[in-house]
């Protein structure tokens, strides 16, 4: 699946929901036009998923986590990589049965390092995840503490509430 450089530019954003980014840096970072860049940052802004500030002669941008379609653009993007990683791992048909099983008592399940990671909610316990065996289970605040090692996760089941917990605390 071809990733386009505004998908790329909103996973670099999504990378420190609170950094703030120059135009000219993230059009450096993604290997880009400056030009190009630009285009899509203004199509972000007008349709609020990012913000652009001036300071000085520089744009700033950051993503907008107020707006919706900011979680759905992100969500999307993770469910792209969920697509891609159903098709190159053997194990992925199986680990999403057990997903549904346990659907109702998780945020959001990740792929990490092969291991499965199950995000629950603070109130959640006594809840047997033994269909997995390779897995971690989580609170919502230990993702939020540790949310860089998990930076490049495949998300698997939940990417809407996910991007919730990440950006409701990147304000």
């Amino acid at each position: 699946m071809a990733v386009t450089l505004k998908e790329r530019i909103l996973g670099k954003l999504a990378d420190d929901p609170s950094k703030l980014y120059s135009i000219k840096d993230l059009a450096k970072t993604l290997n880009s036009a400056y030009s190009h860049t630009h285009g899509f940052v203004q199509a972000l802004a007008k349709d609020r998923i990012a913000t652009i500030q001036k300071v000085g002669n520089v744009s700033i941008v950051k993503l907008n986590p107020t707006e919706p379609r900011t979680l759905a653009s992100l969500a999307l993007i993770s469910y792209q990589k969920t697509a891609e990683w159903q098709q190159k791992d053997a194990r992925a048909e199986k680990i999403m049965e057990r997903l549904w099983v346990v659907s109702d008592h998780i945020h959001c399940a990740l792929i990490k390092s092969n291991k499965v990671v199950l995000v629950t909610p603070e109130h959640i316990s006594g809840v047997d995840f033994g269909v997995f065996q390779n897995r971690s289970v989580i609170k919502a605040t230990d993702l939020i503490k540790n949310k860089q090692y998990y930076t490049d996760a495949v998300i698997l089941h939940g990417a809407e509430k996910y991007w919730e917990i990440i950006l409701r605390n990147a304000q």
